[in-house]
């Protein structure tokens, strides 16, 4: 029989599953209502978000790529970066970490265009965890640091914990026990001032591991506790179970059995009520070993055995989920060929159109030109012209009055001439007096 906080944690998964899908319907109602405009990348992005958040990274490709090809389409950067982050984070969980990090450090470049240090930060933050998880240390750190510069110059409280625990686990990994302790003690005093609980639990649990590891049991045990009590009260029931486990085993170190015992039966309780499959495996073989210890073989046969079941279902679920993942790959790849085949297509008749408007223009330009030119030189003919008539007005006006300058002299000399001859008439009549005389 399900014991109560089990049907819970049911209804409250199922309820959590029905509000995401609410949601998911809405944004798909207003997506096919939607332009392409900047609302509908929005929409997109928002749409794989949701995918993502329940594990469908199939789905959330089939929205991430298209937003990602809009926002290309319509050169909008932030809807660009946001698209980028989520492909980045779809590849990552597929295990493509190459195809992972392109994307991510395409996005970096758009954010540090736009110089948004937080999503900068962000970013980096990303680039760390698929370079740890690709076993490159070194350039783990150097994205961390570089995350952790500039959350620091933003005073990001959490993004700095955060970056510091981060860093923790790869010196850890290093064997660099004691720079992985300073930067969990760093997390963990950044994490009590702004009252991130879980947080809190989370640095002082790797404190623990980091103090058993090198043998000083009774800090160890200290902090675990502290742990414990913080996830208790935060009702964070895997936290505790990864608590108990850790108190066990600190105690068996200690060959105080029964308190290790009855920690051990307590994570297994724990584990059973909630399904955590891989923390119950652990509990069952640390009950194991404790019960070697005790010389009761009789139980220690009996959790090794189901310490080993659980292993070898979840040795199963992997390869069902290795041969499924196989299967979604083959679709998602197929998808993905369809989705850049629509992307070139885009870009095709981006680049034609862009053509086109460029010989529009020229053209434009071109005729534009020729009227200048026609009116340039039609307003240059015209003042030549009237130049010309001008200087034709003035050579009339000047031959007119030389001409009249002419004439009045030759009408001037006519009458001197006039004035001085003796008249015909005054000839013949002194004539005629001599003849009578």
């Amino acid at each position: 029989m399900l014991r109560p906080y089990l049907i819970l944690l049911i209804i409250f998964l199922s309820l959590r599953g029905v509000l995401i899908g609410g949601e998911t319907d809405s944004l798909l109602r207003t997506l096919k209502k939607s332009g392409e405009d900047t609302n509908k990348v929005k929409l997109l992005i928002s749409l794989a978000r949701k995918y993502g958040q329940t594990g469908d990274y199939n789905a959330c490709f089939e929205y991430a790529a298209p937003a990602l090809a809009l926002s290309e389409k319509l050169h909008y950067k932030q809807g660009e970066g946001a698209a980028l982050i989520t492909l980045g984070i779809i590849y990552k969980e597929k295990g493509n970490f190459v195809q992972s990090l392109d994307y991510y450090f395409k996005a970096l470049k758009l954010k540090e265009e736009s110089g948004n240090k937080k999503s900068i930060a962000a970013v980096l933050n990303n680039i760390a965890i698929v370079y740890n998880e690709l076993k490159d240390q070194a350039r783990a750190l150097e994205y961390n640091r570089r995350s952790l510069k500039i959350k620091e110059e933003i005073n990001d409280a959490y993004g700095i914990a955060a970056s510091l625990n981060n860093m923790a686990v790869i010196f850890k990994a290093q064997k660099n026990y004691d720079t992985a302790l300073a930067y969990n003690f760093r997390a963990m005093e950044i994490r009590k001032r702004i009252k991130d609980e879980g947080g809190m639990a989370y640095s002082l649990n790797n404190i623990a591991n980091i103090y058993k590891i090198q043998g000083k049991i009774d800090e160890a045990l200290s902090f675990v506790m502290e742990s414990l009590k913080i996830r208790e009260a935060i009702n964070d029931r895997q936290g505790a179970v990864l608590s108990y486990i850790g108190i066990a085993q600190i105690y068996l170190q200690q060959n105080n059995l029964s308190a290790a015992e009855a920690a051990a039966l307590k994570s297994v309780d724990i584990s059973r009520g909630f399904s955590f499959i891989r923390e119950l495996k652990d509990a069952h073989a640390t009950l194991s070993d404790i019960y070697v210890l005790k010389k009761d073989f009789k139980n220690s046969l009996f959790h090794y055995q189901r310490s080993i079941k659980i292993r070898d279902s979840l040795v199963n679920d992997d390869n069902t989920q290795k041969a499924f993942r196989m299967e979604m790959d083959f679709e998602f790849d197929k998808k993905q060929a369809l989705a850049k085949l629509e992307h070139e297509k885009a870009e095709t008749l981006t680049l034609a159109e862009n053509k086109k408007q460029r010989i529009i223009i020229n053209c434009g330009c071109i005729v534009l030109f020729l009227i200048m030119s026609f009116i340039v030189y039609a307003f240059v003919n015209a003042r030549q012209m009237q130049k010309a008539n001008l200087d034709l007005t003035r050579q009339k006006e000047k031959s007119e009055e030389k001409q009249k300058e002419i004439l009045d002299s030759i009408y001037y000399a006519k009458r001197i001439q006039t004035a001085l001859l003796t008249t015909h008439t005054y000839i013949n009549r002194h004539l005629n007096r001599l003849k009578q005389s």
